[in-house]
């Protein structure tokens, strides 16, 4: 299990697919016993040709440095490029983690006793 620091809230990880298209999706959930989604941090855009583990980071308005936390904490690369969508300019990034966390191994621990990490936007 992943844990970030995004803004003002201690977040949980988790990669889940959209509905319609089947293209992963990166989800924040707060980390406490309701696990509310604090924010999604990808964007669907059916038109943008993506592999498998390709991703679009929603780094725009209320989501400003989520790209910054995710790529801190191992969950996306640095962006591969850009594309226009909706009037902005977001980041397409290689998904380093699976639905079950990191594709490969941890450097210290399981990701279950890995440390809480924090970035800042």
């Amino acid at each position: 299990m992943i844990k970030v620091q995004y803004l003002r809230w201690r977040c949980i990880v988790k990669v889940r697919r959209y509905r319609h298209a089947r293209r992963k999706a990166i989800l924040l959930l707060r980390d406490d016993a309701e696990r509310r989604v604090i924010a999604v941090a990808t964007v669907n855009v059916p038109t943008e040709h993506l592999s498998n583990n390709e991703v679009i980071v929603k780094s725009v308005e209320e989501n400003r440095g989520i790209l910054q936390v995710l790529s801190a904490a191992g969950v996306v690369s640095d962006p591969l490029r850009w594309i226009q969508a909706g009037g902005y300019t977001m980041p397409v990034c290689r998904l380093l983690i699976g639905p079950q966390g990191p594709a490969r191994a941890p450097r210290r621990g399981t990701p279950d006793q890995a440390p809480f990490r924090s970035a800042r936007p």
